[in-house]
């Protein structure tokens, strides 16, 4: 059952990053295409929520590593430093595409990978994150 899960969500974090890098290379609306052969397109910034992708769950992997017997907050604070971060990976491609810099239609491929990568990892957490010593990010820890 587990492998099927895995198979799965690498499928479908597969897809997210697809998105991901279409948002990259695709051209909306009447933009002209530069004669410069080694002009970088403007919407190359939107690669930057992959760095939110990678921080945003290591939070709640280290809070759940340690010893949690309830009397401190450090679950709560876990969960709100992930929040913080997947926030911004929301708001960052909106920003960019306000001030110009990327395209609009990047911005709206760059929120699809981010619901479809967030729901991957919220998925991760969910299936894989019961404590079970067979499989999980757990025994990941040091």
């Amino acid at each position: 059952m587990s492998l099927k899960l895995v198979v799965s969500f690498a499928f479908i974090g597969s897809i997210a990053l697809t998105l991901l890098l279409l948002s990259c290379t695709l051209t909306f609306g009447d933009v002209p295409i530069p004669d410069d052969d080694n002009a970088i397109p403007n919407n190359c910034w939107s690669l930057f929520v992959i760095a939110f992708y990678i921080l945003a769950p290591i939070p709640l992997v280290l809070a759940r590593n340690c010893d949690n017997d309830g009397s401190g907050g450090g679950l709560e604070l876990a969960l709100f430093l992930s929040v913080g971060m997947i926030v911004s990976a929301f708001a960052l491609p909106c920003v960019l595409a306000n001030r110009d810099v990327i395209e609009w239609g990047s911005c709206g491929l760059v929120m699809g990978a981010n619901i479809v990568m967030f729901a991957t990892i919220g998925g991760i957490f969910r299936y894989f994150g019961d404590g079970d010593d067979y499989f999980g990010y757990s025994q990941f820890s040091l």
